[in-house]
């Protein structure tokens, strides 16, 4: 499935939000095998005017816990995650 959004799909803690996860794992269940989420910037500390949001690094834990909870429900149907991830610099 190729890129959904952006910010959007994230919580100002860099988290993602329940409905983006059951979003997904609805596609998941759709048959989809690779899913592509939107672009997510690393860091925003070089350039913090990038207009893409959330960066993972400014709250790693909060993204790695819903993350994860994202991995673990696509694999449960053989489905992987790829995230695209930018630097701007």
């Amino acid at each position: 499935m190729a890129p959904v959004g952006g910010g959007q799909h994230h919580l100002p803690n860099n988290g993602m939000k329940d409905e983006t996860i059951q979003y997904l794992v609805e596609r998941v269940k759709g048959g989809f095998g690779l899913i592509f989420t939107g672009t997510l910037a690393a860091d925003c500390t070089v350039n913090p005017y990038t207009g893409i949001e959330p960066a993972i690094l400014q709250n790693p834990d909060a993204f790695k816990m819903t993350a994860t909870e994202l991995n673990e429900r696509a694999n449960a149907y053989e489905t992987k995650i790829f995230t695209q991830n930018t630097v701007e610099i």
